[in-house]
């Protein structure tokens, strides 16, 4: 089962915590395949701690994957 959140239409700040798992305004997500960040000006932050992780542009405007989560309207 593909998990689905859509964040808020305000400027919110993502934190990475690990796959499929991130935090957005001190709720913690897990097992999460997609976000759509809603309208506001969202930042996404890798708090992983992890070198060398992989980001993948995706293929329609502002798309990006991550630790398995694929982000739309970023």
């Amino acid at each position: 089962m593909v998990k689905t959140s859509v964040g808020s239409d305000l400027a919110d700040t993502i934190e990475i915590t690990g796959d499929k798992a991130f935090k957005a305004n001190e709720i913690a997500f897990t097992g999460i395949a997609s976000l759509n960040t809603g309208a506001g000006t969202d930042s996404i932050i890798d708090g992983t701690g992890q070198t060398g992780s992989q980001w993948i542009l995706g293929s329609g405007n502002k798309e990006i994957t991550g630790y398995n989560i694929a982000f739309s309207d970023v």
